[in-house]
Formats: C-alpha cells, structure tokens, sequence
C-alpha cells in the first residue's frame, strides 16, 4: 500500500520512508508518543528512539508487524529521556537475546543505567561515532549535547542519506500529512525549537557538526512533526540557523545575560564595523578543521579619505563590512585585520564554495551607493582566497591567503585571486 507521499506502508501504520527503514509515527492524538524508527538489516536490524513506557507496549505491537523480533541487535536511544528510553525495560522483556545492545552516548550511559534495562551499552563515542550494519550499510553519528539533553545524538544512514535528527528539526506532533510541503512547515517547527533549544550557539555549533560530517542528506526524520525532504532541507537549514533561543528565559533575563555577553566581548570585536578584531583571531587559531580563507581589502579608500575624508571612509568601510556579512553564513567568522583588510573564515567550506562566496562578495560591493555620502563614488574591493586544511598552521592559510590579496592588487584591483582561479 502507497501513503500520501508515494512511500510504502504497512498495516502497522508504518511507512517505508527509504530501502528498509520505517518510520513508526506516533498515533494522533497521543500527545507522550515520539516518532520512532525501524531499520532493516538482516539479523542486525536496529530499532531508534523506541519510546515511553506509556506507549512502549503498542509501538512493540507495530514492530512485531514489521520484521521478526528477534531480528533487531542495536536499539539507538539518541538521548535518555523519558520520552525515548524509559520503555527499555519492556524492549528487554520481549527481547531476552544476549545480542541486544542500545547505541548511546557515554553521557546518555549513565542516565539509562536508572531505568534498570539489563541492556548493555555501546558507546558510540568509543567506537569512532559509527555503527557498521549487516552488509554495506552504516550508521555514522555526531555528539549534539543540549539538544535538548546534554548527552544528545543525531544519526544518518549513509546508505539511504536519512538523517535521524531526534529534536532538531522537530516540530509540534502532525501526523496528518507524512511529510512537509513547503517552507512554510518551518512556522511550525520554531516554536518548538525557540523554546526547547537552550542557546543560539549551542544551535549553530551543532548544525555545523552535522554539515560538516553527513552528506548528502536527502530527508529529514525528527522524533516530531513531518518527515522533511531533500528539497527544503537547505532551506531549513538556513532557517533554523537564525533563531534565537533559549525563549523559555524571561525579556530581562535575556537582556541581562545579553549586556555580560556585550562587556565580555569588547575586546574581541572592532568598535568602528562592528565585526571581529585581531584578537579573535587568537582564538580561532586553535581551529583543527578545513575551512576557506579570504582576505579582502577595499581598493583605493586612502583615496576617499582624502579627497571626501575620515567620516566618509569610516562610512565606506562600514558598508562594505555588512555586505560581507550578509554575503556568508551565520556560522562563519569575519574579522577587520587592518586599517583596510578584512578577513572571512569560512567554516568547512572547499574551493569550489569559497571561490563562489568570493565573486558574491566582490560583486556586491561593486553595488553600493553611500546614501550619506552621495558624491563617493562606487568602491571595489581585491580578494585574495585559499583553503586551510587539517593539520595546518592558521596563519599559514591567512598567509596564503594574503599573497593572492597581493597578487589580485597587482592584476589590477577588482578581482579574485586563488591558486585555482585562472585569469
């Protein structure tokens, strides 16, 4: 039988979302069930978030539907929460094989050791954060601590691209329609995450763990709300990226922790753009991941400050400053590196994507007007780019990068420059 959405389903009310993996979802109506899920692997089949004790005894009903018990080795407790894991123990007693084991993080160990399950625990993070399944499938997993429990996992099926977010991406239970629509689902899935998310950067940390670690990622399955397709996950992604957090904190405690925030970082940020300073650059140092690097330093402004002057080529500067900004991700870093030099980081991001992040910001800034400054004429900007990989000095890579700068200045100003860029 085919859902609504084209996939299979069974008479257990599961429907196939990929080759061998069911989506169990929670019944309507039942406001303490979670989404759980099913993948097929031959006698190492593996059972995710099985759920309460309140639900745990119809969910097992559903699944006796689906494949042999006895059939299922691993159960994934992406968190320990009452909600995913408290029905282990009835899990143990219509599965008595020693070869259960649940797939959980150390921090997560500890919490289920209080349900008393019998059930052994693999860690995952002893295990280089993957699961391999019978034949070529595997599970690779990312650490998502506070989302919303600081042991939290997300897990994706390489085989298939389905990440299993548990309470990222998750919405308000529906099950009216299997999966999402349009990008208007993400009215619905902000309420919930504004509130259970505890920070804006424990958010952006983690969205960066899972892109940087799963591709490509071809749907989405929470533990709540609708199934998310490939087609609007770039879209969620780039809206979940700009929520702010942690709403259960009231306005003025917000603000408070807000203002010590502010003062904290005083000498990390340059008074004038608003953007990172030299500073911060101490703190990136330390970064071990591959990242584009692009140094970018407005042509000419010794110029407009001298023909139009100071107030005008602090105006310039700033312009320029935002548009960068909002030229790149959220997640990613820009730093004022000099009396005209900017500098981006660009986290995980290739050749190709730098190179491309680039021509958007030169060709922005060719755009600008100065509304207060009407008679300073449209300013350009040379960019130098590179890649710093694993294992590599940061200043070597801003080094590599201030070299293609030099080059791009020399060529005539107005360009891009990088080792694999022809002109």
């Amino acid at each position: 039988m085919a859902s609504s959405d084209g996939s299979a389903s069974s008479g257990s009310g599961a429907i196939e979302i990929a080759d061998r993996i069911w989506w169990l979802p929670a019944e309507p109506g039942n406001e303490l069930q979670s989404h759980s899920y099913l993948i097929e692997a031959g006698n190492g089949s593996v059972w995710i978030d099985p759920g309460s004790a309140l639900t745990i005894e119809r969910t097992l009903s559903r699944v006796r539907q689906l494949i042999d018990l006895d059939s299922i080795r691993w159960i994934v407790c992406h968190h320990g929460a009452a909600d995913l894991a408290s029905g282990l123990p009835a899990v143990r007693r219509a599965l008595p094989s020693a070869e259960l084991h649940v797939v959980a993080a150390s921090q997560t160990a500890h919490l289920l050791d209080h349900y008393a399950t019998g059930i052994p625990v693999h860690r995952i993070d002893d295990h280089g954060w993957s699961l391999p399944l019978d034949g070529d499938r595997r599970l690779k997993f990312v650490f998502a601590p506070y989302v919303q429990i600081p042991g939290s996992l997300c897990s994706y099926e390489e085989a298939s691209g389905v990440l299993f977010s548990c309470d990222l991406f998750a919405a308000p239970a529906d099950v009216t329609h299997p999966a999402a629509t349009d990008d208007f689902y993400f009215a619905t899935m902000r309420t919930f995450q504004e509130r259970h998310l505890p920070s804006t950067q424990i958010l952006d940390a983690v969205l960066g763990r899972i892109t940087r670690t799963f591709e490509p990622i071809r749907l989405i399955a929470p533990r709540r709300g609708r199934l998310i397709p490939e087609r609007l996950v770039a879209t969620v992604f780039e809206q979940l990226s700009r929520l702010e957090c942690g709403q259960l904190l009231t306005l003025p405690e917000l603000e408070a922790a807000r203002m010590q925030d502010e003062l904290r970082q005083l000498d990390l940020h340059d008074s004038l753009t608003g953007l990172y300073n030299r500073n911060a650059i101490r703190l990136l140092a330390g970064m071990d991941e591959q990242f584009g690097v692009l140094t970018i330093e407005v042509d000419q402004l010794a110029k407009v400050r001298d023909r139009f002057g100071q107030g005008a080529s602090d105006h310039v500067l700033q312009s320029v400053a935002a548009t960068i900004v909002t030229s790149v991700r959220r997640r990613d870093a820009t730093v004022r590196n000099g009396e005209e030099e900017l500098l981006v980081l660009l986290d995980s991001a290739d050749e190709k994507l730098t190179g491309a992040v680039a021509e958007r910001i030169r060709l922005r800034i060719t755009r600008l007007d100065f509304a207060a400054f009407p008679d300073v004429p449209p300013v350009t900007v040379s960019i130098g780019a590179a890649i710093h990989h694993r294992g590599q000095p940061v200043d070597e890579a801003i080094g590599d990068a201030g070299g293609w700068l030099r080059e791009a200045k020399r060529d005539g100003r107005n360009r891009v420059n990088a080792s694999w860029i022809e002109h």
